[in-house]
């Protein structure tokens, strides 16, 4: 399996372009299970997961206080280039799955509504 180390802003839009599968706090030695699951549930065309730490999620995004991850934390993502995401749209719920424009879009909101309380 491919691992990708997520160290640019270009790799960041990809993920949010593709929207892709993201497990946030994923240990990188539990990637094999949750491919496995792909595997067992859809069209697998290409195995790779892609890893980004907390600290480089925050710098990017601009999440501060209780909106920022920790440092260490991994995210991992799976681009749904990779894999036919229909079927896994409802089974992602049960391994923590969301999809990472999702997760940017929340943490955005999160972030304004911190800035612009009243």
């Amino acid at each position: 399996m491919e691992i990708i180390r997520v160290n640019s802003r270009q790799e960041l839009d990809y993920l949010y372009c593709v929207s892709a599968l993201t497990i946030e706090g994923l240990h990188e030695d539990s990637i094999p299970v949750i491919m496995e699951i792909l595997k067992n549930n859809t069209a697998v065309y290409r195995e790779r997961a892609f890893i980004i730490p907390g600290k480089f999620m925050n710098e990017q995004y601009g999440l501060t206080g209780t909106n920022a991850y920790k440092d260490d934390l991994p995210i991992v993502s799976f681009s749904l280039k990779d894999f036919d995401a229909r079927p896994i749209t409802f089974i992602r719920f049960g391994f923590g799955g969301r999809w990472f424009d999702d997760v940017v879009d929340n943490n955005a909101r999160r972030e304004y509504l911190k800035k612009h309380k009243s």
